[in-house]
């Protein structure tokens, strides 16, 4: 049978060849005897061998041929036996030291179509540096690497210095990823989790033709694990109450938080047998989703003043720790909708010392003291005491500021005292500031009798802790709100301090 070149019909249906319903349409293709292949026939894909090389390098790739028809199947050998003391399999596995090669190496290889009975040649050609001056990514193209938390980069290495990289390939790498010259890969964008990523990079330096890389194949898994941090509001002391107003900006990976916040404590009175101020109240929530770069407004609570005045509520987006007020139980608590998949718990502000006109009230916690509606159980840490008035029936002139209860939450000081109320004073003697609890610092004690009317004596503790009643009344203390983040930490008990 005679051999020609040209369009054909397919055999079997009729139509001509060039019908754009066919794969091959429009494809030259020769006879074989018994059929058509490709005119071009099968070539080797080039892309999967080296251009560059080191002499101290290694070569281990897997050959591929591309062509013919989709039932083409191929093997590999060498055309004029071995050569360089490679090792190639007939599956297309091609290994070996590349100490053996010349400066310019050119590999023969034969590829059978065993579908259709035909061999094809392909040359390959790689430049070898006998010096081993060639920059080679030495970074595995394999292995699985875990960012610290909060990471988005990762550092590539490379031999013999090169003075650039590129991303030959992004392939399934984030949009927007970079690398720069110094082998630092940044990811456009990073969810939290394990990621496998397939990707090329190249490398070169000046022993290299301009333009031209020494490239690596990647197929890495990724692990991006949640930032850590915190951020913690306070309001002021000295103030008729009210609130401070900041922004807290969601920083990058950061996609939930755990939020607590504490009222601030009420002012104490200046009257006669007036109640002093109640501690301000708690609430937590944890995992409450946010917006990388959102920001998002907290507003902390500033203490009551002398005159009797309500401390300011600390609030988050969805959630109210409310201020102390005057002469009753401590500040209430408010969760509302943040989305949030935690618990929310919180605590009153202590009661003043009992059968007195008025002590301090305690910062805002738990304790054992605290109103039927204050949850208790399991927890080790407590809010601060109520401070003593200055006798248990008569004068309140000179009570003890309430302690307040610490920012880092219930169980962060477990082998401390709870908070506790003050010894009481006697009558025209000044009465003891309550203790801190968890962490909080104690409220001050009363003012001297002979002081009138001066501040600044029985403020309450921080955060929340209650001014006592006096001459000129003391200030409450001020409220707090606390932000933080990360794997492993939440309210009320788990690495809520500074990490």
């Amino acid at each position: 049978m005679g051999r020609f070149i040209g369009l054909t019909k397919n055999k079997g249906s009729g139509l001509a060849i060039e019908d754009p319903d066919f794969d091959n349409s429009g494809l030259v293709l020769t006879s074989n005897g018994t059929g058509f292949v490709l005119a071009g026939g099968a070539a080797l894909d080039r892309t999967v061998l080296p251009d560059f090389v080191n002499s101290n390098q290694s070569i281990s790739t897997n050959l591929v041929a591309t062509g013919a028809f989709d039932n083409s199947v191929y093997t590999f050998a060498w055309r004029d036996g071995v050569q360089y003391g490679l090792s190639l399999s007939s599956s297309g596995a091609l290994s070996g030291s590349a100490s053996s090669m010349d400066a310019e190496s050119v590999l023969k290889f034969d590829i059978y179509d065993s579908t259709y009975d035909i061999t094809y040649e392909a040359d390959v050609t790689i430049q070898v540096s006998l010096s081993n001056s060639y920059p080679a990514i030495t970074t595995s193209p394999t292995s699985n690497v875990s960012l610290s938390p909060g990471v988005s980069q990762t550092t590539f290495s490379a031999s013999n210095s090169p003075t650039e990289w590129s991303i030959i390939s992004a392939g399934t790498l984030p949009n927007g990823t970079t690398i720069n010259n110094s082998g630092v890969l940044t990811f456009g964008s990073i969810t939290i989790g394990t990621f496998s990523y397939t990707f090329t990079l190249g490398v070169r330096n000046s022993s290299l033709p301009a333009g031209v890389y020494s490239t690596t194949s990647f197929n890495k898994s990724f692990t991006f694990q949640e930032p850590i941090g915190q951020q913690q509001y306070q309001g002021a002391y000295g103030q008729n109450g009210g609130q401070c107003s900041f922004t807290w900006v969601a920083p990058s990976g950061v996609q939930k938080v755990n939020v607590m916040a504490i009222g601030a404590g009420g002012g104490g009175r200046y009257d006669w047998a007036a109640c002093g101020g109640h501690g301000g109240g708690m609430v937590w929530a944890n995992d409450i989703p946010v917006t990388p770069g959102q920001g998002y407004t907290v507003q902390v609570g500033r203490g009551g003043c002398w005159n009797g005045t309500t401390g300011g509520c600390s609030c988050w987006p969805g959630m109210k720790a409310c201020g102390g007020c005057c002469g009753c139980y401590g500040g209430c608590f408010d969760f509302g909708s943040v989305g949030a998949n935690g618990a929310c718990c919180g605590g009153y502000g202590m009661m003043a010392y009992d059968n007195t006109g008025g002590g301090g009230g305690g910062g805002a916690g738990y304790c054992s003291a605290a109103p039927a509606s204050s949850q208790t159980a399991n927890y080790c840490g407590c809010g601060g005491g109520g401070g003593s008035a200055t006798s248990h029936h008569s004068s309140t002139f000179g009570s003890g500021g309430g302690g307040g209860t610490g920012s880092c939450g219930m169980c962060c000081y477990r082998s401390g005292a709870c908070g506790a109320c003050g010894n009481p004073g006697y009558s025209h003697q000044t009465g003891s500031g309550g203790q801190g609890g968890s962490g909080g610092t104690c409220g001050n004690p009363g003012e001297p009798w002979s002081n009138w009317r001066g501040n600044g004596y029985n403020c309450g503790g921080t955060f929340g802790g209650g001014g006592g009643s006096q001459h000129g009344g003391g200030w409450g203390g001020p409220g707090v709100v606390r932000i933080i983040w990360g794997a492993g930490r939440n309210w009320p008990c788990t690495n809520t301090h500074n990490l």
